[in-house]
């Protein structure tokens, strides 16, 4: 029989699941006016996040310590992976459906079960109305698979004087606690040639495709570096996109790639424009051209590592220890998260620990209700341990 604690938390998540919240498609106040309600049922304190413009990207509650000036937050995502393919799906990608110990849904591991474990957790703290030492609070951002982040930005703005001591982010996954990343840095590049009529028998035309092509080809077989023992991740490179062309008769003239580059303490961003920019003018002499390649430097962020013995990673660590009986690593991965924004003010954050979870971010996204009453208990403890 399930207990009581699980129940409501399942039910909230199945609720926010059946709401569409898909980043920069459905609007948030149908999902945010959800959570209001839940929160002012159970009497907490909490105030919407707005940006510049007016528009709700983030939800915020608190309960103030003693001391002033610092707080811990629980932070977790309520904008989502678009759908895909549904007709991939098991059960429509809004049913909520439990089936064999398993919720179905997009966003019910990234990450509306950490928005529902994260309200549970202030509700309980305020019906508890004992005063934590250092303060409490959770931050529910709509704007983090855009990358924008508007959420925790609308947040420091609004408490600039105040310190954030630690993020604990409400990703799943119970085999580690995430306290690093590496970081990113994408590009596009421009690749020019010599449009003429494909089937000329007197000027052959520079392809613009298929130095493109070769191009791709010499920066995926490049070495970028490796992995150290204070970072286990080597860098990485990813050609993600080639485009140009379209029409059979013309040689095309452009053509584009787009490039991920995944960053390390010791392959920055600078040195991968450096690396990008010496691979494309090694083309353009190749493959002479009156307009030369040109490097279009996009979004990037640095890598980041939690500080050996960092009091945020290891009390939650003890946590989980003293609720389940083992003791998750703790480990630097290879997608980057808000923990890599957050570094770059100074702020320390884990990315996970969470419910066990499959699909993420594909077809039958879903988690295991029964790791859904560890995961609370484990950050309620570790809250408890934080501010007391």
């Amino acid at each position: 029989m399930m207990d009581q604690t699980t129940k409501s938390i399942l039910e909230l998540t199945q609720a926010l699941v059946r709401i569409p919240s898909r980043a920069g498609v459905d609007s948030t106040k149908p999902i945010f006016d959800t959570i209001r309600r839940w929160l002012t049922k159970h009497g907490t304190d909490h105030e919407m996040l707005r940006d510049e413009a007016g528009d709700d990207v983030g939800l915020h509650g608190r309960i103030p310590g003693k001391e002033p000036g610092s707080i811990y937050l629980l932070d977790a995502t309520v904008d989502t992976a678009s759908y895909g393919d549904e007709a991939q799906w098991t059960h429509p990608p809004t049913a909520g459906v439990v089936e064999d110990g398993w919720l179905y849904g997009r966003g019910s591991a990234d990450s509306k079960v950490g928005v529902a474990i994260s309200c549970h957790i202030l509700a309980e703290m305020t019906r508890q109305r004992a005063k934590p030492r250092i303060g409490f609070g959770i931050l529910l951002d709509a704007d983090e698979h855009t990358g924008g982040f508007g959420g925790i930005r609308s947040y420091l703005d609004r408490y600039p004087d105040e310190t954030v001591a630690g993020v604990m982010i409400g990703y799943p996954g119970e085999r580690r606690i995430v306290i690093g990343g590496r970081g990113f840095a994408r590009f596009t590049i421009e690749v020019h040639g010599d449009m003429v009529h494909s089937g000329s028998s007197s000027k052959e035309g520079s392809n613009a495709l298929t130095k493109a092509t070769q191009l791709a080809t010499r920066l995926t077989e490049m070495h970028v570096g490796d992995a150290t023992p204070d970072f286990p991740l080597r860098p990485k490179l990813t050609v993600t996109r080639i485009s140009g062309g379209g029409d059979f008769s013309a040689i095309p003239n452009r053509a584009e790639i787009d490039i991920d580059v995944r960053l390390t303490p010791i392959f920055d961003v600078d040195q991968a424009t450096r690396l990008i920019t010496k691979a494309v003018r090694k083309l353009d002499v190749a493959f002479p051209n009156d307009r030369p390649g040109n490097v279009v430097a996009l979004e990037s962020s640095p890598p980041y590592s939690l500080p050996a013995g960092s009091l945020l990673a290891t009390t939650l660590q003890a946590a989980v220890t003293d609720i389940l009986g083992v003791t998750p690593p703790l480990e630097v991965v290879g997608p980057s998260n808000i923990g890599n924004f957050l570094s770059t003010l100074g702020i320390e954050a884990t990315a996970g620990y969470g419910v066990r979870y499959e699909g993420i971010h594909a077809a039958d996204e879903r988690i295991a209700v029964d790791t859904i009453l560890p995961t609370y208990k484990a950050y309620e403890l570790a809250i408890q341990r934080l501010t007391a």
